[in-house]
């Protein structure tokens, strides 16, 4: 685990030295040496390398709640005091004689749980099991991965239903559940639930999720500056507080800071995602400006710092709607694509696509507001 983050783990530790005085008061001459509290998941690498030794080839689905290694260290960074762990009482009338205690004090009646490292799981099961990961992102691709029909197919103006949307599969939005769906407002996108696909072997080896299925990045290199794509214009992968602070990190390199994300990928063979461009390293330049920017938002933004972080978890969280209903918009418009040699109208064709989305109820779903913002762009 140390070895497989090595890197990440140093720049982060730079990080938490040159913030520790912030959030711990200058040290003094009692303190000897700055903590960065991190939780350690052995069981990642046990599970990926387990499940090798059981299936000699096929797919491993891993969902939960968690994020990549470098939000959570983030999350270390900005939260310093924060042990990791996240407890529930399963009986309320013990959280006096439980919680308030230790939560270790009562065995069995407490729920104790944390953000899986979904980093450790990618870069550990390549190491350990030669599983390859096929697609990561938010469980709202799970909708996008039951189509049983390839992008552009003719069979789509047959039946809808074969874009695999649950709203076209149950026919409408009637039911409680099926609008909870659409509307669940993530409480931290960056640590919302998760699905990730990996596979191993022969068979099945060519499956992916398309473009999508590869847009939230799981590496070995560390990303705590970067966002996943150039063409993000806000980083949901981060904690609120870590985004500002790449946000800013990046105006104060200016254009240099394109230097430090790759190139962007293609669509290859297969529709899989195709750059055999290595990421560039975050060097000691990069942290330098980043711990610059991380003092400055602490100690001298222009809005009180909880009204700061609340407005960008605010935003976030529109994001993330924004992008489950990207994703039906985008499929609509694939839906009604003229036929090859048919020249597009594309004025009739983005009409078609907004009263498409009318009859199944989005403008109502997600609010008129919603609806236009992420329909104009």
């Amino acid at each position: 685990w140390m070895q497989r983050h090595a890197v990440r783990f140093s720049a982060a530790a730079r990080l938490r030295e040159g913030s520790a005085p912030v959030y711990d008061g200058y040290p003094s001459a009692l303190r000897t040496a700055v903590h960065l509290k991190l939780v350690l998941r052995p069981g990642e690498a046990s599970f990926v390398a387990e499940t090798a030794q059981l299936i000699d080839e096929g797919f491993l689905l891993t969902m939960d709640y968690g994020a990549d290694a470098d939000a959570l260290l983030w999350h270390a960074l900005t939260r310093p005091n924060y042990e990791g762990i996240h407890i529930m009482d399963a009986r309320d009338e013990l959280q006096q004689d439980c919680t308030m205690v230790s939560y270790l004090e009562c065995p069995g009646l407490q729920d104790l749980t944390t953000s899986v490292d979904f980093t450790e799981v990618a870069v550990a099961g390549e190491e350990l099991g030669d599983w390859k990961v096929k697609a990561y992102g938010p469980i709202l691709f799970l909708e996008i991965a039951s189509s049983h029909v390839p992008l552009g197919n003719a069979l789509w103006r047959e039946d809808p239903r074969k874009l695999g949307h649950l709203v076209e599969r149950a026919g409408s939005l009637s039911t409680a559940a099926l609008q909870v769906w659409y509307q669940k407002p993530e409480q931290d996108p960056w640590a919302s639930f998760k699905v990730l696909v990996q596979h191993r072997g022969v068979h099945g080896s060519n499956w992916s999720l398309g473009p999508v299925g590869t847009a939230w990045p799981l590496q070995a290199p560390s990303r705590l500056f970067g966002a996943p794509s150039t063409c993000w214009l806000s980083d949901i992968t981060k904690p609120p507080l870590a985004s500002l602070i790449a946000s800013a990190t990046q105006h104060a390199l200016g254009e240099s800071a394109w230097d430090y994300f790759p190139p962007e990928p293609h669509i290859g063979p297969g529709g899989t995602e195709a750059n055999g461009t290595a990421l560039l390293h975050e060097d000691e330049r990069l942290l330098d400006i980043m711990l610059q920017q991380f003092v400055y938002t602490l100690l001298h933004s222009d809005q009180e710092l909880p009204e700061l972080i609340h407005d960008q978890h605010v935003e976030q969280q529109k994001a993330y709607a924004d992008v489950h209903l990207s994703l039906l918009l985008v499929d609509y418009w694939y839906l009604l694509q003229p036929e090859a040699g048919k020249t597009a109208d594309l004025d009739q064709q983005a009409q078609d696509v907004r009263d498409l989305a009318m009859t199944r109820r989005l403008p109502e779903l997600y609010g008129q507001e919603a609806f236009a913002r992420v329909f104009e762009k």
